[in-house]
Formats: C-alpha cells, structure tokens, sequence
C-alpha cells in the first residue's frame, strides 16, 4: 500500500486470537496496519492491502517496534500494544 496517511504499528505476541486482526480493518481511511510477530509465530490468513504482517528477526517488543518502524509506509505514526 502506498500514500496511506497513517501507520499504525502493534508488536505482536503468541496467542492472539485471529479474529483480532479482522477487526482492525474495520477502521476506515487511508490506514496502514503493520503487525510485526516475533520469530516462529504464524500469520492470520488475510489478503488485505491495508494489513501487512512481518516477522521479526529476534524476540522482543522493542525490535519488533524498530521492524515496524523501518516498514512504516503512511505520513504519520502511531505505535499501540
């Protein structure tokens, strides 16, 4: 996704229901979710532009941040847990 106006990066962590993902993309606007799992976390299946997932190379919340950060597409920035 490009020109999106916000990225909104959360750190992920095991056992997170899947349904939750879901319900971020009920948020509408020019949003970008950037969700960022730790390493050997599985992925929810949605084919979303606006929802992009990573992996993060080590545990912890504060790399899993600065991935997201690095990935960051939209104008401005919110980070939330």
């Amino acid at each position: 996704m490009t020109n999106s106006q916000l990225s909104i990066i959360i750190p992920m962590r095991e056992g997170v229901q899947h349904s939750w993902p879901k319900e971020l993309l009920k948020v509408q606007g020019s949003t970008e979710f950037i969700l960022v799992y730790p390493p050997h976390v599985c992925f929810t299946a949605i084919s979303d532009p606006r929802l992009r997932q990573i992996i993060s190379p080590i545990r912890g919340e504060l790399i899993q941040r600065v991935t997201a950060l690095l990935n960051a597409l939209g104008k401005y920035l919110l980070s939330i847990n």
